[in-house]
């Protein structure tokens, strides 16, 4: 399935989490029909972050952390500084909660791919 004004192209979502992290399994339960009902090809990639070094080398905001393509689905992000190797919680219109409002991955499945744009990585 070709993502829907994108070109085909298809992107790159990844989950970033503590082992054992209380958040990451709902979260990844949710993200196929999230990506679905989004319109678009998305690959989903589970990655560790085990160590302070880890944390530090991907700007580790706390687990679980979702990007799209690079960039984390909290618009909010570049307002916030160092790290954190413990769970994460999203502020939103409801309150506090432990992973992202699937809306926030909505959106940002469906914005244009950026090229060459600004990223959460160094």
């Amino acid at each position: 399935m070709s993502a829907p004004g994108f070109g085909g192209s298809t992107r790159l979502v990844e989950v970033l989490h503590i082992p054992d992290c209380p958040n990451h399994q709902s979260l990844m339960a949710r993200l196929p029909r999230i990506a679905a009902q989004s319109g678009v090809n998305a690959i989903v990639v589970e990655r560790i972050i085990a160590d302070e070094a880890s944390a530090r080398a991907e700007r580790f905001l706390g687990s679980p952390t979702v990007r799209v393509d690079g960039i984390d689905v909290d618009s909010h992000t570049s307002a916030r500084h160092g790290i954190d190797l413990s769970c994460r919680l999203y502020r939103t219109e409801t309150g506090l909660q432990g992973t992202p409002p699937d809306q926030w991955i909505t959106r940002a499945l469906r914005r244009p791919p950026s090229f060459g744009g600004s990223s959460d990585r160094p």
